[in-house]
């Protein structure tokens, strides 16, 4: 039971902080493409950062757990 917490916890730490930081950066423009395309750009990285090269690199049998096609079309989103 305490891994499941620890296992959303770290993922969830790191897409606040990305948000946080996305919200500083951007928070001088009231909307746009530039800002929409900023963020849709800002969500594969941290995709490709943290399931493609952190995750893999911790623990390699997350291929089992990870739909990539799923996952990545949240980061889209």
């Amino acid at each position: 039971m305490n891994s499941t917490w620890s296992g959303l916890a770290c993922p969830l730490v790191v897409y606040c902080t990305a948000g946080i930081v996305f919200a500083l950066v951007g928070r001088e423009r009231k909307s746009g493409l530039i800002l929409v395309l900023a963020g849709v750009a800002g969500g594969m990285v941290m995709n490709w950062l943290f399931f493609g090269l952190a995750l893999k690199q911790m623990n390699p049998m997350i291929k089992i757990y990870y739909p990539d096609r799923l996952i990545a079309l949240s980061n889209l989103l």
